[in-house]
């Protein structure tokens, strides 16, 4: 397993709706036709909490006369029941939530009275305890579609050149290769915030504001300890393709239900090396359930690294890559190498995520070598009986004559009381050949398409290295053929590019 994937730069880029004027003065300037002025407000939609402000900005063109009046609900100025808003657009929500909750902030073209644009402003009480909605997974859901079946601001008219952009940046203290995750209403300091949380190679995590650049973040929290001996492990340590150090890699999940933020961050201490699983609160970064607990364990095997019939989980030559899942109350993650150095294998772990016990561990090389399950950061996908689908890379298969090691493959895990166990699997014919090549399978995640009519219902989606696409029936993997993988729905040779000087890579 060696990865394909570079490091973003240290730095929280927000990308939404953006302001590009002003209202001004109301001196009289020259215009032109009034039929070709348009305005434009910014930003198009907001959610505030009572008596909490919000900047608009208006842009006018066709005309050199960029002033505008602003109004709320078409009393100028607004009134104390609907919010008010000032001559520069900054516009304060009312003390209580109005009937009905929405209002409109609009600008009017003083060029030219008969053109306006408007914006809906949501107001509501300031959140209690949840339960919070927003982007809180890996690709937005746990099938890892990326779908967002909600959206109700973006739309062709208003993502264009003119309208939708950087907005702002915060610096952070590291590089970031985990999603930032986003969380809508979240109290903090006596208003409602709509919030990015981002966890950088530094071991830090920040709750930055997504709508209004603050000078500083809302919160954050470091998982180091200069004076106890806590740093993040220093990629040389590693031979690690991440520099110049490890801390938090993979994705963490958001529990909407309980306001949690779930993180695993990697550490040195006093040279040795620990993975602790994080439970963080979303509105104040403080610690729960006694959290954090240290990641530990050990499976029957014989297989590379063991001692006395035990593999035992080895922190420093294990990397923890694919995006956390939060699935049926259970938290589960996993593990695959550096650059496939040391005696590493794939490792999930099932962890409760109300008391942050471990329910479950399994390795899926225990008799072999390797089978790291990395899949580019992808995180491990659920279906809605909470069955696990995992993709492993380069090491030992012997499942097809009753072995129990699962390189290159496709696994269907099933967590029954405190076991996970493989209740089906699908292996390429050229298992070997990928193994042998560092043609990992598992170089990214299944993705399980929506349920659909038909023979197959129950889809999913991957591709490893060789650039081959597979589709396979959740139902029935297919587990192994020899000769080919005609017992699969459909697979896609060369479909895409394997190195980055392919124009499908």
């Amino acid at each position: 397993m060696k990865s394909l994937q570079p490091g973003l730069l240290a730095l929280a880029t927000f990308f939404c709706i953006f302001p590009v004027g002003c209202g001004g003065s109301n001196a009289e300037q020259p215009t032109i036709a009034s039929s070709e002025v348009a305005v434009s407000v910014d930003p198009p939609a907001v959610s505030l909490s009572v008596s909490q402000t919000q900047q608009f900005t208006a842009t006018v063109t066709s005309t050199s006369n960029k002033n505008v009046t602003w109004d709320v609900n078409g009393v100028a100025g607004g009134t104390a029941t609907v919010g008010t808003i000032s001559s520069s657009g900054l516009y304060t929500a009312p003390a209580q939530v109005p009937s009905p909750a929405q209002v409109s902030v609009n600008a009017t073209s003083m060029a030219d009275p008969t053109k306006s644009d408007s914006a809906n402003v949501t107001i509501s009480e300031i959140a209690g305890s949840g339960p919070f909605t927003g982007v809180l997974t890996y690709h937005n859901d746990n099938s890892r579609t990326g779908q967002n079946l909600n959206e109700s601001v973006l739309s062709p008219a208003n993502v264009t050149q003119s309208k939708f952009g950087k907005l702002f940046s915060y610096p952070l203290d590291g590089q970031v290769f985990a999603q930032p995750l986003y969380v809508y209403k979240v109290p903090i300091d006596g208003q409602n915030h709509n919030v990015i949380y981002v966890a950088t190679e530094h071991d830090t995590v920040y709750a930055f504001d997504a709508d209004n650049k603050a000078s500083s973040a809302l919160w954050s929290v470091s998982f180091l300890n200069s004076a106890e001996g806590v740093t993040p492990i220093p990629s040389s340590d590693l031979d690690s393709p991440i520099n110049p150090e490890i801390g938090v890699t993979s994705t963490p999940v958001i529990d909407g239900n309980s306001g949690t933020l779930y993180v695993l961050a990697a550490t040195k201490e006093n040279g040795n090396y620990v993975h602790r699983l994080h439970a963080l609160d979303i509105t104040s970064g403080a610690e729960k359930f006694g959290g954090p607990v240290v990641i530990q364990g050990s499976v029957p095997g014989s297989g590379s690294g063991s001692s006395n019939g035990q593999i035992t989980f080895q922190t420093k030559i294990q990397l923890q890559r694919p995006a956390l899942l939060l699935s049926k109350g259970v938290i589960y993650l996993a593990w695959a190498s550096y650059n496939d150095h040391g005696l590493y294998h794939g490792w999930v772990m099932a962890y409760d995520a109300s008391t942050l016990h471990q329910i479950a561990i399994w390795n899926d090389t225990p008799n072999g070598e390797r089978g790291g399950i990395w899949q580019s950061g992808c995180g491990l996908s659920a279906d809605s009986a909470g069955d696990v689908y995992v993709a492993t890379g380069n090491g030992t298969f012997d499942a097809q004559a009753g072995g129990t090691n699962y390189g290159d493959s496709f696994i269907k895990l099933t967590l029954n009381g405190s076991s996970l166990s493989v209740t089906d699997y699908f292996t390429p014919f050229n298992q070997q050949t990928l193994s042998d090549e560092d043609s990992d399978l598992g170089s990214s995640g299944l993705v399980l398409l929506p349920d659909q009519a038909g023979v197959n219902p129950h889809l999913g989606i991957s591709a490893g290295k060789e650039g081959k696409i597979y589709l396979v029936n959740r139902d029935h993997l297919g587990k192994f053929q020899s000769d080919n993988d005609s017992q699969i729905v459909q697979s896609i040779p060369d479909a895409l590019g394997t190195t980055p000087d392919d124009r499908n890579f």
